[in-house]
């Protein structure tokens, strides 16, 4: 904000939404502005803290490029109903906050409902907004400021009336670290799947980190939903775990420290599986974090369906923002989501240089492995590189992450990989 628009310049502080639009090269027919321009184009960014002495290191949250056919208007009429977004991981306690943000993105008016949900789906609290086209509000501790304390549960926001586009998130942040997540909005009874993947769980203790997943399943529908978790552990390494859950109608069942709770294993890592007899609007979430006496340093975790992989002749996967410095590491996650076989070409782009090496790694069904990838290719102070997969051989379909850790505080930045 301060190199492109100066905001800050002064000492003044700002925040908001920043808009993207392609403008050259318009497809046949449609304006150089049109929003409905399909390009190759991913954005990606990261909202830190950083702290006045660089060696004390910086506390991040990825921040998503939205496209606009993703915000969210009013019910177009009475045999439609209004797309609702759901957002889990939020929790109002003497860990944590929740803070609440709220944007329009087409410049016209909208009038806004806010609901918040117990973790057995009891409405806790309806909060009306009225939002001017183009507006950005940011609730900060949204949930103490109604005198909620929760520790699992949800919020929905829906347009109710107007012609406006809207689009929620909540910065959770943890209370003695500072650190942290950034949960988007997700359309609730939407993306029905059988099949949810969360890569990057871990139960793992390094000399530098105490790495714990915890994960939440929200059920959106009006019956009781049973679902089989499966764990694959980490290249392979022993044999794979199983539980079976039910959840009721708006229930979300929240598991914490996942891998020793569910599983009953420790000092490991994987992906989880988790799957039903038929394809139901789950909503999977997770978050895995480094686990400290001065709280935690988490970073939410990439949740992959077969629909959202990629599989030989699909367009690659992008992970940007890489980073391996003084100041930095990046690790790559790659999970088989599909039970086939993959091998998975892994190319990085460096800035400014002509030359990106390259590698290929065979993934066996279910397979997942976690790379330090830029380390992996013998290179050294690399900013703002990007990392392209694809699948060169198998019926295996992937997905992926990048997770950027800070070398002074351990804090994870995690990032999902984009089409």
């Amino acid at each position: 904000m301060k190199t492109w628009y100066g905001v800050g310049s002064l000492g003044e502080s700002s925040n908001g939404s920043l808009e993207i639009r392609p403008r050259s090269s318009p497809a046949k027919g449609a304006t150089a502005d049109d929003v409905s321009v399909s390009l190759t184009t991913t954005v990606s960014s990261k909202t830190f803290n950083a702290s006045p002495n660089a060696a004390a290191g910086a506390l991040a949250e990825y921040i998503p490029g939205i496209m606009f056919q993703n915000f969210v208007g009013r019910a177009l009429d009475s045999a439609h109903a209004a797309t609702i977004l759901g957002l889990q991981q939020i929790e109002q306690s003497s860990d944590k906050r929740t803070n609440l943000g709220v944007m329009e993105a087409s410049g016209q008016p909208a009038s806004v409902l806010i609901s918040v949900f117990d973790g057995a789906g009891k409405k806790l609290l309806d909060v009306p907004m009225a939002l001017a086209g183009g507006q950005h509000v940011q609730l900060n501790s949204f949930l103490a400021q109604n005198k909620i304390s929760m520790t699992n549960g949800h919020i929905e926001v829906q347009a109710t009336s107007g012609e406006g586009k809207i689009m929620a998130y909540a910065s959770v942040v943890d209370n003695k670290s500072g650190d942290p997540i950034f949960v988007s909005g997700v359309p609730l009874g939407q993306n029905a799947s059988n099949n949810f993947v969360l890569l990057g769980a871990a139960d793992l203790n390094t000399p530098n980190a105490a790495w714990r997943t915890s994960m939440s399943i929200l059920n959106p529908t009006t019956s009781v939903q049973t679902a089989q978790l499966t764990l694959y552990p980490l290249s392979g390494g022993g044999a794979t775990q199983g539980a079976t859950l039910s959840i009721n109608p708006g229930e979300v069942k929240r598991l914490d420290n996942t891998l020793p709770t569910v599983f009953g294993v420790t000092n490991t890592g994987g992906a989880i599986h988790v799957t039903t007899a038929s394809p139901v609007p789950l909503v999977v979430s997770g978050q895995t974090y480094n686990l400290t006496s001065n709280g935690s340093f988490s970073q939410l975790l990439n949740v992959v369906t077969p629909a959202d992989a990629i599989g030989k002749g699909d367009a690659p996967l992008q992970v940007l923002q890489a980073e391996q410095s003084v100041r930095a590491r990046v690790n790559l996650g790659i999970g088989e989501v599909t039970g086939n076989p993959a091998t998975v070409e892994v190319t990085l782009f460096l800035p400014d240089s002509k030359v990106a090496p390259s590698t290929q790694i065979p993934l066996p069904a279910n397979g997942f492995i976690q790379i330090p990838v830029i380390e992996s290719f013998g290179l050294t102070n690399v900013y703002n590189a990007r990392i392209s997969l694809r699948v060169v051989d198998g019926t295996g379909k992937i997905g992926a992450y990048g997770s950027v850790i800070d070398m002074a505080t351990q804090a994870p930045v995690g990032i999902p990989a984009q089409h």
